[in-house]
Parts: structure tokens; sequence; C-alpha cells
């Protein structure tokens, strides 16, 4: 709770400006054993009730506005790790965690990397250090080439980060940084938390990306080998499923519709069959109900990644996966899958359709056409016994009077 003193003195101030009565605290799972404490104290500073998420409906990383829509809340506390995925209405304010870091220490361990190269470089940090984040940027000033970010936090002003006059910045997955030609890449992660650093990987491919794990004080490379090719496998998938599901894993994204009509627009473009799905936090036992899905599409926040998929009975993929699979380098002509080796898009019909008043004979799109060649083997399909015939009329009678068949009057 001391940990927290002065974010929650500054957040009571951010909610007196503000003016705001219905305040919600968002807690995750493993400080809710804090919420009586937390929730005493904003009371005290406040001299108002707040209320208590304490069951969120989707990731802890999001902020849940779905839950804070039953009281018509003004404003949402969000505590613990977030994805900082810009939300669709309510102000927001982030207590984020706190880890400690040498941050002394961490910037050595860069300088002397790169002491050699002149080439811009760019550091990123996990949300838990953003409390050293001064400190960190303290000790890189001596490197010029060396720029750090700084978290996009719009609702608050907690670093001394200035933006310069003419200075282009720009934000992405949470981060905010100039605008520039950058050649190599630092992240600071913990716990060994890689969500973002694919993410960041792909998305500036051009550069050379670097892990630092405070807890080893080792700066490795980061390659590009595995995801390309769990990136190629996915991307083969798509393209040999017929029917995808669209899971809805967040609702307070500001562009949930757009990602969705985006779904159904390149399903629609490549004659795919997409149905949504809003099942709350999905498991193994809720997507196996749905068998004829061949394909999952997550529409959640940029760390929103389920764990164990595995486990699941069908891959789940984000809408960059789907962009990549679908999008402009998609073509409808026949070609053999590089997963499964048969002929694909032999049934497409031609999109240079005529048009005419004649009826044309649409292609069965519907979940029939997967369920009809489905047929009740058992629990054992390799069981060798007598098939099941039809059941037929027996003898009939009594011990005492014989008994005779349907085909015959002799009594035996």
């Amino acid at each position: 709770m001391e940990e927290y003193s002065e974010e929650i003195f500054c957040c009571s101030q951010w909610i007196k400006n503000g003016k705001f009565e219905k305040v919600c605290i968002q807690l995750p799972d493993y400080m809710l054993c804090k919420s009586v404490s937390i929730s005493s104290e904003f009371e005290r500073l406040l001299a108002h009730r707040v209320y208590i998420l304490g069951d969120t409906s989707y990731g802890s990383c999001c902020v849940d506005e779905t839950a804070a829509q039953h009281i018509a809340a003004d404003c949402i506390i969000h505590f613990g790790r977030s994805c900082l995925t810009p939300n669709r209405q309510l102000p927001v304010y982030y207590i984020l965690p706190k880890q400690p870091l040498d941050d002394v220490q961490c910037a050595n361990s860069i300088i002397k990397t790169f002491e050699t190269d002149e080439e811009l470089v760019l550091v990123l940090y996990d949300v838990a250090y953003h409390h050293v984040r001064d400190h960190l940027a303290k000790s890189l000033a001596p490197a010029k080439s060396i720029i750090l970010s700084d978290l996009d936090l719009k609702e608050q002003n907690t670093t001394s980060c200035t933006v310069s006059d003419g200075q282009e910045y720009t934000c992405i997955f949470g981060r905010r940084f100039p605008d520039l030609n950058y050649k190599n890449i630092v992240y600071i992660v913990h716990d060994n938390y890689m969500n973002n650093v694919d993410r960041f990987i792909l998305e500036r491919k051009e550069c050379q990306v670097y892990i630092y794990q405070n807890s080893c004080n080792i700066l490795t490379q980061r390659t590009l080998s595995s995801v390309i090719k769990k990136k190629h496998y996915t991307k083969e998938k798509i393209k040999d499923s017929t029917h995808i599901g669209i899971l809805i894993c967040s609702l307070s994204i500001r562009d949930l519709l757009e990602r969705i009509n985006r779904v159904k627009c390149l399903c629609k473009k490549t004659n795919k069959k997409c149905y949504i799905f809003s099942v709350g936090r999905p498991n193994v036992a809720k997507l196996a109900n749905f068998p004829e899905i061949e394909i999952f599409v997550n529409i959640t926040c940029a760390e929103g990644v389920i764990e164990n998929q595995k486990e699941y009975m069908q891959p789940i993929v984000n809408i960059d996966d789907i962009e990549l699979a679908l999008g402009t380098d998609y073509s409808n002509l026949p070609d053999v899958s590089l997963v499964t080796n048969k002929l694909r898009n032999i049934t497409m019909p031609n999109e240079e359709i005529e048009l005419s008043s004649a009826l044309n004979v649409r292609t069965d799109m519907s979940l029939s056409k997967v369920t009809q060649n489905r047929t009740w083997t058992g629990l054992n399909p390799h069981d060798t016994r007598p098939p099941v015939i039809i059941a037929t009329e027996g003898r009939k009678g009594t011990p005492s009077s014989g008994y005779i068949t349907s085909d015959s009057d002799h009594r035996s």
C-alpha cells in the first residue's frame, strides 16, 4: 500500500480537477487482497464512495468499460499491468506496477554495446519500469545516439519528457518516441514478457532488436527466424480455412467495430464464411463447442495473447495475420496448400461475372456443407463386431404349446 501512496494522492487530485463523482477502481486478481485499503484511502482523500471492479470481463490489462457502465461511472483508475490501448469513452488514470531496475548498470550495458556504432538506437522498456524512466534517461544522456522512449499516457504527465518544437513523434503499442530512422532497438523486458517484442520486430523489420534482461544483466539479440516461420504457417492455415470465427476478446478498444468490419470485408472478398463470437474470457471448453470453425481471429489489444494455445482445437490468430494472408497478395487462382498438400480455390466462383437478369446458382457456404458427411461411428471406430441390422419379427408361443415363426405354422 505504501508503494502506491504517492500515485493515489496524485490520482485523487486528478479526480478532483476533473470533477468526477462515480469513480471505479479496476484491480487485477493478484491485488484484490489490497482492495479494502486502496478504496479506503481513496474515500479518505475524496470524501465520497468509490467502486471496486474485482472481476474483469476480459483481460486485466485492458480497461473494463463494460463493467464500469453498470454504475454509469465517470472515470476508471486502472491498477497493475496495462496494454495502454486507447479506450472508447471513459477517461482513465493508470497506476502501473513497480519493479526494481538498476538504471546505471542497464545504461552502461547499452552504451558499451553501441559505443562504436554511430547509428540511432531506440530504447523501449516494460511498463513495470516506468517509475525509473527519468533516472534511466539521465544515465543514457552521455550517448547522444541513444534515444529513450516514453509511455503514451495522455491523461497524466508522469515524466519530465517534453515535446521539442518541430519534432514529429510516433505512437505504437502504447510507446511514444521521435519518428527517426533507427537501426537498432533495445527492449528492456520484465519476467520474459515478449508479446510486445515480437510485435516491434514485425513492425520494424529494418531494425535489429536486442533484449535486456534485468534479472541477469544480459543484452542479447532476438532474431526473426522463429517468428517468421510461425507467421508463414499461420498464413497457410488461414488460406486453407473456409469458415472463420471472429472472437471478441475486448469491448473497450476504440476501433473495435472497424477491426470487425475489416475482417468481414476480407472474408467476403476471399469467399470465406465468418461468424462473430463473444464468449467472455475464452477457454478450451467454450471454443470446443464450435468444431465447424476452422480458425479464430482474436480481436483484442496489442498484448492480448491467449495462453496455452496448443490445447485449443482450432488455431487462434491476430488481425495482423488475417491482413497478411487475405490482404493485397491474396490470389483466387488455384494453388497447393503447403500444410495439407491439397488443391484449394478450385471451386472459387469467377469474380468477373457479367451483370444480367438471369439467376445463378450460389455456392453453398453454410455449415450444413461441413456437417453433411458426418456419421456416428461410436466410441471405438475400429470395432470388429458384426454390424447392426434392422430388427425382424421372431418366434411366438409358449413352452407348453410350442413356438411358431412368421413364415410357417409348424409348431416346434
